[in-house]
């Protein structure tokens, strides 16, 4: 049986979809209002020197987030103005825009989260493999194009513990680190699973913390929806240093406690939680949205 592309999946999805006009009320506003400022810090107006309408979305184009972003704005499609930045943003934009991550550190108001290429990103597991029936060891697989990534495999992959291999594909075939592709299953059965940013976030952060493995990976720098920001470390993920330097240590540390692990995980599972239901995070996408067309003119 042939595979669907990609982006066919997508227009399946579209052309078999109704799409509603709800927009959750004023007490729905007020229930997640904390939620929806974090998402959406603006609260002074703003005027746009230029903007696009909901009909100017080109559903051809960056389906992954165009088709995510048509469907949360469908409710404001006649009157709503506004920016919109595809990709991994790693920057703050000049005018408030819509976008799927943004810096955590600094003043990033202009950047308005919403859940974007959401098929990509909000990948959940049902692990079946308990904690303890796990190998006593680190797995990362990952493409190898950013600097800290490679830098990630020159300094930890000859560790004994660590199971770690580059699955970037480069023309002249000569790609350092190279090690076959392994499947999420294949990856849970690690206690531990690497988390590294690419571009911006790390796409396989959400699946590993609804798994029965520990999350392990330097402070994150990038957020999107999953509002990686507010992650606290040792409590919802193992925290290694940036350079990679106490990756060692920290796995002596943790290997040996399973009760601090355990903790980990359920702490992780029980964050994670929020973003199963996916009518919830387009009721708060919209409201979102709502914030941002009564400030931004």
């Amino acid at each position: 049986m042939s595979r669907v592309p990609y982006y066919t999946k997508f227009w399946l999805k579209y052309l078999t979809k109704t799409f509603d006009d709800q927009i959750p009320d004023e007490k729905y506003f007020e229930l997640h209002k904390s939620e929806i400022d974090y998402y959406c810090k603006i609260d002074q107006p703003v005027s746009l020197e230029k903007g696009i309408k909901v009909r100017d979305i080109n559903l051809l184009k960056n389906s992954g987030y165009t088709y995510d972003l048509y469907t949360i704005l469908y409710p404001f499609r006649e009157k709503l103005n506004f920016n919109f930045i595809p990709g991994d943003v790693t920057t703050v934009p000049e005018y408030p825009a819509f976008l799927k991550s943004r810096p955590i550190e600094g003043k990033n108001d202009n950047s308005v989260l919403l859940p974007l290429d959401s098929q990509r990103h909000f990948r959940f597991v049902n692990d079946r493999i308990r904690y303890a029936d796990k190998l006593d060891g680190v797995v990362w697989r990952g493409a190898a194009y950013q600097e800290h990534r490679q830098r990630f495999l020159e300094s930890c992959s000859g560790l004994s513990f660590i199971n770690a291999g580059n699955t970037a594909v480069q023309k002249n075939g000569n790609v350092p680190f190279t090690k076959p592709k392994m499947s999420i299953n294949e990856q849970l059965k690690y206690k531990f699973v690497l988390s590294l940013e690419g571009n911006d976030v790390a796409t396989n952060l959400k699946w590993i913390m609804s798994s029965n493995s520990v999350c392990m990976m330097p402070r994150p720098k990038y957020e999107t929806w999953y509002k990686e920001g507010t992650l606290l470390p040792n409590y919802h993920y193992i925290e290694i240093r940036d350079d990679f330097s106490d990756i060692e240590d920290v796995f002596a540390r943790y290997v040996n406690d399973k009760p601090a692990c355990k903790k980990i995980i359920n702490n992780a599972q029980d964050f994670v939680s929020n973003y199963f239901s996916s009518r919830n995070m387009l009721n708060i996408a919209r409201s979102v949205t709502l914030k941002y067309s009564k400030i931004v003119k």
